[in-house]
């Protein structure tokens, strides 16, 4: 006797279903969806943070949380195909950062 689960009807499942837009209409819009995952994120940040010894009351901590907040929502936003104007400055940010990265590379040889 085993203790395993036949599966293969829940992966077939996934396969099939449409991750585009999704809309979680038995769970709530998919913007309130967005905002609760964004925000889940962000407190478990913060726990880890206040784990290890950081001052979660601290007033530049908590600015610096906001902040990396707006940017977590951004990127749960282009998962849920969502529209959100950081999208943007995050695709600009990241080809900075890999233009730079291959600059630096290309120096180092």
């Amino acid at each position: 006797m085993t203790n395993l689960i036949d599966a293969k009807n829940i992966f077939e499942l996934k396969k099939e279903a449409d991750t585009k837009g999704l809309k979680f209409a038995a769970y709530r819009d998919t913007v309130e969806y967005s905002t609760e995952v964004a925000t889940e994120i962000t407190y478990t940040i913060l726990d880890i943070l206040a784990y290890h010894g950081f001052d979660e009351t601290n007033t530049k901590l908590l600015d610096d949380i906001a902040f990396i907040n707006m940017y977590i929502q951004a990127a749960v936003d282009r998962q849920l195909d969502l529209e959100n104007p950081l999208i943007e400055d995050m695709d600009f940010i990241m080809q900075e950062i890999n233009e730079c990265e291959e600059t630096d590379n290309f120096a180092q040889n």
